[in-house]
């Protein structure tokens, strides 16, 4: 009998808390990780995911395993962008500088306590500092990075942001048109208008579409 009683009442505990019940699984798995010929879209955001996880750990020498745990806790890519970037710049540990941007209440103000001004990031990265913009920031720091591992004009990047690339985009955009010798803009401007899809883009170029860190570590080379 007690037994059936403390199983009823685990039953009612059950049904009573949805936290319990409905358990919220926050997951950033992509179930499509190879490119369907029929459905060759449904790849594209793994893509897209794995390009800048990927190229995160490559130029910013940290574990993909890390930048993926860090996404799968709910960490924005942004976050991820300023606080690698000004780590390499500064010689600071992400996490001490996610700790100084809390008690200094913003980028500018942290990056000021530890005697770097804006002007010492460049005119670019100083115009977004001073924005107070943290995804103004980002992009730029984004920009500065590709354009520095990719082989990519600033002006192309412009433009793709100016017609509402995201970042990820501009990312694989620019990696593919240095693979296929063409206009990084005009690549996201076919799959945008949806004459073709990013993982079938890549596959036609020889791009293994979960070997993305690789690609990235080889420019080092």
């Amino acid at each position: 009998m007690k037994s059936a009683a403390a199983l009823a009442f685990l039953f009612l505990v059950l049904i009573a808390s949805p936290v319990l019940a409905n358990p919220v699984i926050s997951c950033h798995c992509f179930q499509d990780r190879t490119l369907d010929p029929s459905q060759p879209s449904k790849v594209d955001p793994y893509l897209l995911a794995t390009t800048q996880n990927s190229f995160l750990a490559s130029t910013f020498e940290v574990s993909r395993s890390q930048v993926v745990r860090s996404r799968m806790s709910g960490t924005p890519a942004e976050d991820l962008w300023i606080t690698y970037s000004f780590g390499q710049k500064t010689g600071n540990s992400p996490d001490a500088l996610q700790r100084a941007r809390r008690s200094a209440g913003s980028w500018m103000a942290a990056l000021a306590g530890a005697g770097r001004q804006p002007e010492s990031f460049g005119a670019r990265i100083a115009e977004a500092l001073r924005s107070g913009s943290e995804q103004q920031l980002a992009d730029a720091l984004a920009d500065e990075a590709i354009v520095r591992r990719l082989d990519i004009e600033l002006a192309a990047l412009d433009a793709l942001r100016a017609g509402g690339a995201t970042t990820q985009e501009i990312l694989l955009a620019a990696f593919l048109s240095g693979r296929a010798k063409r206009p990084a803009l005009d690549i996201w401007s076919e799959v945008r208008a949806g004459e073709t899809s990013w993982g079938l883009v890549a596959s036609n170029l020889g791009v293994e579409l979960n070997k993305m860190e690789e690609e990235f570590n080889r420019l080092k080379r």
